[in-house]
């Protein structure tokens, strides 16, 4: 019974997660990636940038700043990001970017202090 219980457990938290897709803003820029949304926080991310993946986690924090926060209808579903990304040598990419619901725009910079804008989907 333990088995089953568990099972269905996992079947459901795992049928709640979601993953979108980070793309440049600006066609050719070699960065993109992943965004895995599970049904609690911290989510899961992985950017490419110029061959490199970057792996993390990202929570969602209070963006009062964000356009749609003062709105009733809008400020339970908008945030800020924040992750310091690692690839496997040690070296970080840090990403930044505003959300509202699961769509956000912002930016990752490199270990080379390039700055590269994103959209996340």
């Amino acid at each position: 019974m333990k088995k089953i219980c568990l099972l269905a457990a996992t079947l459901v938290i795992s049928a709640c997660s979601t993953t979108g897709r980070i793309s440049p803003l600006s066609s050719g820029a070699p960065i993109g990636g992943t965004v895995t949304r599970g049904m609690f926080e911290p989510h899961h991310v992985e950017v490419t940038l110029s061959g490199k993946s970057y792996r993390g986690e990202w929570r969602t924090e209070a963006a009062p700043e964000h356009p749609y926060a003062k709105s009733a209808v809008h400020k339970y579903h908008v945030g800020k990001v924040r992750s310091t990304l690692r690839a496997d040598d040690g070296s970080q990419l840090v990403c930044s970017w505003l959300v509202h619901d699961q769509a956000g725009e912002g930016s990752c910079v490199g270990p080379d202090k390039r700055e590269y804008a994103l959209r996340v989907q």
